[in-house]
């Protein structure tokens, strides 16, 4: 498994927790599960602070300029991704 370090916090590379992929087909599936539960855990944790230190967020760039297969609440087609599921059932009431 690839590593990244970011300022010595040591974080695994979000895909290859669903294993490594096969084929692209796999890789666009176990990138799209990545960024589901990445958009997810940033929005709950903006919901655990709203109202008590802050009143909203904002998300910056939800859609990068260019072709990518990661990182985005919609690619380059204006298609949805995970990210934009994940930030919806983080956003649903309790």
């Amino acid at each position: 498994m690839k590593d990244v370090h970011i300022r010595d916090v040591h974080t695994p590379d979000q895909v290859l927790l669903y294993g490594r992929p096969t084929s692209m087909q796999a890789f666009c599936e176990q990138a799209q599960a990545a960024q589901y539960q990445q958009y997810k855990a940033l929005f709950e944790s903006l919901n655990v602070g709203m109202w008590s230190r802050y009143s909203g967020g904002v998300l910056w760039r939800s859609q990068c300029g260019w072709t990518g297969l990661r990182g985005g609440l919609y690619d380059s087609y204006f298609e949805p991704t995970g990210g934009l599921f994940g930030a919806r059932q983080a956003g649903r009431a309790v």
